[in-house]
């Protein structure tokens, strides 16, 4: 991550400034410390960042345990049924593939370990015991939608950036911006050169460090659709690259808490989110919103009402989201509805259309 983002940074704690420290951001207010993973290429600026990676650690082990298992099993399968041979081969070799991607990012977080924090763990992490398996290395089949040539997910990214890209033409000024819950961070690269500064986060691990290794070299991964089976094609590899023609962005792309973002106050003149505002409690993220934008700054959202990993009482309707919004000093400008396809494949065995509702807000001065 370039240094002269660090200045735009503060605490997600505090909110005070940060200084560099040995592998680390420190706060300079309550003296957190901010681990910088991939020798500097992103922070993890979530408020309690040990029991964060620890968690994630565990995600990870648990992940390979699981499927590693799996992959016994189709041994075992084709042991008994050598005749399947075409079909679970490649299933096996996916498995595989997206193994030796997942054991590294979890070894890139035991890394951070202190000997003394090995030892507490007694080696082996513990069963999890919260969900951040919703957002780990479980998804790994949403990297491909951002960084495949396939040409249904070559489709999808064109029509999301066109939608986006016209609201931001219409309604944004530029200037200082940020993406939240940028996923595996297709759209914070391909969005970078509309501002002077444009800053990212997402609170999956998996998507971050990922994102930041595809910008050095491919990365070789699979989707796998066992069990939901609609052809003979079990599993599909994909190399995640970035476009022959493209070059490296600002890489400003973190780990952060959009309901506890780590940039100052009144510091953006845009925020954009697609397909993350039904993520996380809208009043809280409009609450940082407000915090966080200029006066008369914008916020940009687009994607469908399906509220992951919301509570029911988070499941708000359209209506409700405005109201929430124009209760926290904000006027919507623009809303419009509209059809995406997402994630169409040949092999899936659901296909899906979502009905996308793009929308934006003005902070009212």
């Amino acid at each position: 991550m370039p240094i002269s983002y660090f200045a735009h940074l503060r605490c997600p704690r505090c909110h005070a400034s940060l200084a560099e420290a040995a592998d680390a951001l420190r706060c300079q207010g309550c003296e957190q410390r901010y681990p910088l993973m991939q020798n500097g290429a992103f922070p993890v600026l979530v408020p309690e960042p040990k029991p964060y990676l620890a968690e994630n650690l565990t995600q990870f082990a648990r992940f390979g345990r699981e499927r590693r298992g799996f992959a016994w099993m189709i041994d075992e399968a084709l042991t008994a049924h050598p005749w399947r041979e075409t079909t679970l081969r490649p299933l096996h070799s996916a498995l595989l593939r997206n193994l030796e991607t997942t054991d590294s990012l979890g070894a890139e977080i035991a890394a951070q370990r202190s000997p003394e924090e090995h030892a507490a763990a007694g080696g082996e992490p513990q069963d999890p015991t919260s969900g951040q398996a919703d957002y780990g290395p479980e998804l790994l089949g949403f990297v491909q939608t951002d960084w495949s040539d396939a040409p249904e997910m070559v489709a999808q990214r064109a029509t999301v950036m066109e939608k986006v890209g016209g609201m931001l033409d219409r309604f944004s000024s530029g200037g200082p911006a940020l993406l939240l819950g940028g996923g595996a961070g297709r759209a914070y690269y391909d969005l970078a050169p509309r501002f002077e500064r444009l800053m990212g986060c997402d609170l999956c691990y998996t998507y971050v460090s990922l994102y930041h290794r595809v910008q050095r070299a491919p990365v070789p991964l699979a989707e796998i659709h066992f069990p939901t089976i609609a052809t003979d094609v079990v599993a599909t590899p994909f190399v995640a690259q970035r476009p022959a023609d493209g070059e490296r962005t600002h890489d400003a792309y973190f780990v952060a808490d959009a309901t506890r973002l780590p940039v100052a106050d009144a510091s953006q003149r845009t925020v954009i989110s697609i397909y993350f505002s039904d993520c996380v409690p809208f009043p809280a993220l409009v609450r940082e919103l407000h915090r966080v934008l200029e006066p008369n700054g914008t916020f940009v959202s687009y994607g469908p009402m399906i509220h992951r990993s919301v509570p029911p009482t988070g499941w708000f309707t359209p209506s409700e989201v405005m109201a929430i919004a124009r209760q926290a000093g904000f006027e919507c400008e623009f809303q419009e509805w509209s059809e995406l396809p997402f994630r169409e494949s040949p092999h899936h065995g659901i296909r899906t259309t979502h009905r996308v509702w793009a929308y934006t807000l003005r902070k009212r001065g």
